[in-house]
Parts: C-alpha cells; structure tokens; sequence
C-alpha cells in the first residue's frame, strides 16, 4: 500500500462480513496502515461519510445513494 498521511477508508462490509474483512485487513496490512482502515457492517447515516469523502466506491445505485 503507497503511504498518504491523508488517506483514510471506511469500509461497509454488511454486518454478516465485518468479522471477515477484519480478519483479511489485518492479515494483508501494516499495523499503521490498519490504524487509517474502519470496517463497519452497517451505517445509517452514509450520507456523512459520503459528503465528506474525496472518493467514493459503491455498487449501490443512484437511489440507494440519493
């Protein structure tokens, strides 16, 4: 993973997952890498995380996003 002291990802994995990914995570980065990752299985206020985001990644539609 290239180092960016900006770089922060969220991760909404689905709460049957979470466990999962945070296993894969820790297994694949650097504890100072893992500092900068949040894995969540559900958030109900997204709209905060994607209006502050630089860059958001999602296979949700545009209804599920608006």
């Amino acid at each position: 993973m290239q180092q960016s002291e900006g770089l922060g990802v969220l991760h909404i994995v689905g709460e049957i997952h979470k466990e999962f990914m945070l296993k894969a995570y820790k297994a694949e980065l650097l504890a100072d890498e893992l500092k900068r990752v949040v894995i969540e299985g559900f958030v109900d206020d997204v709209y905060r995380y994607t209006g502050a985001a630089d860059l958001v990644v999602t296979r949700a539609g545009a209804n599920a996003m608006a």
